[in-house]
């Protein structure tokens, strides 16, 4: 019979990635006890195989004279060649102990690994997600990737085929074309970016397309097969495209088997995670990061753990929450945040949307920038401002303002009166912002011309 230590703690937490370090941080540097389990690395994705590398490559990419070699040299520098001792010390610093281990809920807040037995007064699973392998023939041949497959190797494949263009399939589409890759995105939907109004994911459909990445919108992958010389991807429709490398980039899905969830009676593909991280309305285990259906970025679950922590310290946490924004971070790239047009006619929402672009505000001339589009949608009964997407340079930091004005709950009627710099990129949100004004002032389906800013 193994022999285990065994720990009374506050919290133990499942999973050390972005959510479950910043959980472990905050909750042991507030004096409660924490325990938690990690069997890969601390720190998760983002550090070592998504965010920094990824963002690293993309900036390399778009340089004046892009050079794979010493792109992959800087990423690897960046990463700390996916060495994760400084997150696993800093942890243990604030005085969480950290069992390298996987672990599994045995009972009512008790988990147990192979070395140790932990009884808590809460639990939380930050066990993260992983990439779905969808069910193609051939999906599990040499060829093919996943992401992180992609951000550890220093391999160019001079053939390239993405299934899936959602974010990391556009990322990583540009990063490969730029650097001299032949890429073919292959998207089930028609549409790259769902949540975005259309004229904006239509911008980043164009861009992908002007710098020589293949968008093919609407197919469907049915097998990856041996060819001569290469793989070759074969769609639906009989087409048939050479591949050295395949990349799936077709969403992802929690990490809920083997945690334990049915040693406490719960099904891991039926489990119901409410919006406040309770896991089937229990009051002693929750979940945190991309393992729940809220967050599947790494603001998102920073901002889960930190509510979690607040709650377990009995802190308030501010109501409604504050509206998650997401990103691509292509170059240029696109940021959304809130609901769109489309999703609002399903809540009853009569809804206008204020449209602008890139090239009718001064900063566009005077920087040579590339055009985009920002649009934001509003409440027409209302006035309330719910929703934004913007593809154009600098909308990954633009779309904060939409955020922003979502929060405070800021009426299209006073945020025409807000005074934006002048001459900033920023003045794009401006112009939408008065063009959603005029809209909403106008009997429905009069206006559909943009406004264009003074000149100055």
């Amino acid at each position: 019979m193994t022999e285990r230590t065994v720990h009374d703690v506050d919290v133990a937490i499942l999973g050390l990635g972005s959510a479950g370090e910043r959980l472990a941080q905050l909750c042991a540097e507030a004096g409660m006890r924490v325990v938690a389990f990690e069997p890969g690395r601390v720190g998760g994705e983002c550090p070592f195989v998504a965010c920094i590398p990824t963002k690293a490559l993309l900036h390399d990419a778009t340089s004046q004279q892009p050079d794979w070699p010493a792109a992959i040299a800087r990423r690897d520098e960046l990463t700390r060649h996916r060495d994760d001792t400084e997150h696993a010390d800093t942890l243990a610093e604030a005085g969480v102990v950290v069992v390298r281990e996987r672990a599994a809920i045995v009972g009512e807040r008790v988990v147990r690994s192979d070395g140790h037995e932990v009884r808590a007064e809460r639990v939380v699973i930050a066990t993260g997600a992983a990439a779905v392998r969808p069910a193609i023939d051939g999906i599990d041949r040499p060829s093919v990737w996943t992401s992180d497959d992609a951000m550890t190797s220093g391999e160019r494949p001079d053939r390239l085929v993405i299934i899936g263009g959602g974010p990391i399939g556009a990322e990583l589409s540009q990063i490969y074309t730029s650097f001299g890759s032949i890429v073919t995105i292959c998207e089930q939907a028609e549409v790259l970016t769902a949540d975005a109004e259309p004229e904006v994911a239509a911008a980043l459909v164009e861009h992908l397309r002007s710098i020589g990445v293949d968008v093919r919108l609407g197919v469907e992958v049915g097998a990856v097969v041996e060819g001569e010389g290469s793989d070759v991807v074969v769609l639906a429709d009989g087409s048939r495209l050479p591949a050295d490398r395949v990349l799936l980039a077709a969403g992802t899905a929690p990490r809920l088997e083997n945690v334990g969830l049915d040693a406490i009676g719960l099904d891991p593909s039926e489990v119901v995670i409410d919006a406040d991280g309770a896991v089937g309305g229990s009051a002693w285990l929750f979940a945190a990061g991309d393992v729940t259906p809220q967050s599947h970025w790494t603001h998102g679950a920073n901002a889960q753990a930190t509510a979690l922590a607040d709650r377990f310290l009995d802190r308030p946490w501010p109501a409604p929450p504050s509206p998650m924004p997401r990103c691509v971070f292509t170059s240029p790239p696109l940021g959304v945040v809130g609901t769109t047009s489309a999703a609002t006619i399903d809540d009853g929402i009569d809804a206008v949307v204020g449209l602008a672009h890139y090239r009718d505000i001064a900063r566009h001339a005077t920087d040579e920038a590339a055009d985009g589009v920002a649009a934001v949608v509003v409440d027409r009964a209302t006035g309330a401002i719910v929703g934004g997407s913007i593809f154009g340079p600098r909308a990954d930091d633009l779309i904060q303002i939409v955020s922003v004005l979502i929060a405070t709950g800021t009426t299209i009627a006073d945020a025409r009166r807000l005074v934006f710099a002048f001459p900033t990129f920023a003045q794009v949100v401006e112009v939408a912002l008065h063009d959603a004004a005029d809209k909403v002032n106008e009997p429905a389906g009069r206006n559909d011309s943009t406004r264009r800013p003074p000149r100055g």
